[in-house]
């Protein structure tokens, strides 16, 4: 089989309901998949990026390959050329591409191996810290753009951090750090566009599974944004009204997030009080 035919031919979902990926791997050689599959991976065609997309998610999820392939694949998509590529050059938009794609097959190779273990601790640690990074540097906000289909670099993050966090080998020492990555985007002056906000809230209740308590999240809740400085709004504080836009959207989703878990609706319900009232809070002087 033609890989290039592969990717740009099949139509979008075919490759989870039909492809052989077993029988594939045989023909062309599990290395050449891989090498043509990376090649590709920040691939502006979405047809291309996507059936991409469904191979990662294939091979992860299946156990197709050799753990040392998964491992490369990682080390790979960590890397300045992946999920770093011009991160900070404005003049190299589509790059952000690559840098979306690569965050989901990083996740999807930490969730393989929270089954088959072929990380060691000190890799698995690397990967975490690389991921923790690259998340206070993303700043590219767009979802879906016409054309090109998702970019999404906000939410995949986010996704690759869900599973850095469920894998049995996160350190908690780690939660502020992801605490900080999820503040970082969320006190932002740039609004969410594609429900990014849901799945930075969705880590906070994944977090506190893992074991950080209800008052450190209250804790962590009420110092997301500085005090706007004005009695009325003005365009002098437009950015920070915007900022707190953003903050009452993900403190909605937290809400809907935390409904799902009996075990946390006294926090539920405080932080739906906190959103009744979070503009005379943005205002308060105290």
């Amino acid at each position: 089989m033609r890989l290039d035919d592969l990717f740009c031919n099949m139509r979008a979902g075919m490759i989870y309901e039909s492809l052989d990926l077993q029988k594939l791997i045989t023909e062309v050689g599990a290395k050449r998949l891989v090498e043509a599959m990376l090649d590709n991976i920040g691939n502006t065609n979405s047809l291309i990026r996507e059936n991409i997309l469904g191979i990662n998610y294939r091979l992860a999820v299946e156990g197709l390959l050799e753990h040392k392939d998964y491992i490369d694949i990682l080390n790979t998509c960590l890397g300045m050329d992946y999920l770093f590529k011009n991160i900070n050059d404005p003049d190299c938009d589509d790059a952000v591409f690559c840098r979306a794609y690569a965050s989901l097959a990083i996740g999807w190779i930490v969730h393989a191996d929270a089954k088959m273990e072929f990380l060691s601790e000190s890799q698995y640690k690397q990967a975490l810290e690389t991921t923790i990074l690259y998340m206070m540097q993303e700043t590219d906000r767009k979802g879906y753009v016409l054309g090109k289909g998702w970019v999404h670099a906000i939410a995949h993050g986010a996704t690759m951090l869900r599973e850095m966090i469920n894998h049995p080998k996160f350190p908690m020492e780690y939660a502020e750090k992801i605490l900080d990555c999820i503040k970082f985007h969320i006190a932002s002056q740039h609004p969410f566009t594609d429900g990014e906000e849901h799945r930075f809230a969705s880590l906070v209740l994944i977090l506190m599974d893992k074991g950080i308590t209800e008052q450190q999240t209250k804790d962590w809740m009420g110092n997301l944004a500085p005090k706007i400085k004005a009695a009325h709004f003005t365009d002098e504080h437009a950015s920070e009204i915007r900022l707190w836009r953003n903050v009452e959207y993900f403190l909605r989703s937290l809400v809907s997030v935390l409904a799902v878990d009996t075990r946390h609706d006294s926090l539920m319900r405080d932080t739906a009080q906190y959103v009744s009232k979070i503009w005379s809070i943005a205002q308060s002087n105290d």
